[in-house]
């Protein structure tokens, strides 16, 4: 028979995104299913819940039937609730051991990677344990596949369809119009990149308009006098122009909106990437197969008792790390983002 282990607590910690609700429950269910916890509990507003007992709960069949009728956003998530400052964790510890909380586990992006790591050598002395179990995130992460990026995707391509089929088709003093649409992904260019490769390969619908794409990244080189130029140029006044800015490029909308002579309208696709409902089948076949193969892995690293985090690769690869390896990878600033060559090579065929 397993020894119980105490309580467990499980928390998603990254930016709203369409899955989190999914990923939450499926992983709940697995720490349940582990045998080593009394008790399975969740937080509700991330990181806040271990500050404010009222935002934890027992894990049951009922809280999971509200969930499976909600959204995306139903365990909420924060911002600024860092425990590093003393006095939170100080508070938190208290809190965690009047519900004899032993182990926390954690879904999401590098930033709830950074705070795991910085705090769990101060809960281990006290003996609690805390791992990372799941990069979750829109932006995408260094070390490891992430859930998150399909459904952002997905809503970027119905929007820029929706967009194009209204701004792009509204010509004004004889000319095609352009629009400039930004992405959200801070410093980062997975989701644009995605969204090109899906206009590139004719996934996206434009109808009759044949746009112009110019990609402007926040990781790669590109020259803005050649992207003047060539929107200005008089005989592409009979094109429509359609500028594709990551959040992280070193200019602004309004910055290129001076430099082009035609009819320009800018849109930011941010929060809306992050809109809940967009959960296809396949997507949530993708978070039960991740757990499924980072069962075993998981287990194996809770018995071991050291604070771990899991990073997955293709072919299903599962590896137990330390939990330092995303804050390493992903430095709050200074860090190197990579992505797949599908995506990089797409991006660099149309850059300027």
């Amino acid at each position: 028979m397993t020894k119980k282990k105490g309580n467990a607590l499980l928390i998603y910690g990254g930016g709203l995104m369409p899955i989190a609700n999914q990923y939450i429950r499926a992983q709940a269910d697995k720490l349940q299913e582990t045998g080593f916890f009394e008790k399975v509990f969740v937080g509700f507003y991330s990181f806040e819940a271990m500050v404010n007992p009222k935002f934890i709960e027992e894990w049951s069949p009922k809280l999971k039937e509200e969930s499976e009728a909600a959204f995306g956003g139903f365990f909420g998530t924060c911002r600024d609730v860092w425990l590093t400052d003393e006095n939170l964790r100080n508070k938190t510890i208290k809190n965690l051991r009047a519900k004899n909380i032993t182990w926390i586990f954690v879904g999401g992006g590098d930033g709830s990677a950074r705070n795991c790591a910085e705090i769990a050598e101060d809960y281990a002395n006290v003996g609690i344990g805390i791992a990372f179990l799941m990069p979750c995130t829109v932006d995408g992460i260094e070390g490891s596949l992430s859930l998150g990026i399909k459904p952002a995707v997905r809503v970027c391509c119905r929007i820029i369809e929706e967009l194009a089929s209204t701004c792009l088709n509204t010509r004004n003093s004889f000319e095609y119009p352009g629009l400039i649409v930004k992405f959200q992904g801070r410093n980062r260019d997975d989701i644009m990149a995605s969204t090109l490769l899906k206009i590139d390969t004719g996934e996206v619908n434009f109808d009759r308009i044949k746009p112009l794409i110019i990609p402007i990244p926040a990781n790669y080189s590109w020259d803005i006098k050649k992207i003047e130029a060539l929107v200005n140029l008089q005989s592409n006044s009979q094109r429509p122009v359609l500028i594709l800015l990551s959040e992280g490029a070193s200019i602004a909308e309004t910055e290129l909106l001076k430099l082009f002579n035609r009819k320009m309208r800018t849109f930011e696709i941010g929060h809306l990437t992050q809109m809940n409902g967009h959960v296809s089948i396949s997507d949530e076949d993708e978070i039960f197969q991740m757990l499924e193969y980072a069962y075993k892995p998981m287990c194996s690293a809770i018995e071991d008792g050291e604070p771990f985090a899991l990073s997955y690769h293709a072919n299903h690869s599962v590896r137990i790390e330390g939990i330092n390896y995303y804050l390493k990878l992903n430095p709050k600033e200074g860090q190197k983002p990579t992505m797949a060559a599908k995506q990089e090579a797409v991006l660099k065929k149309y850059l300027l």
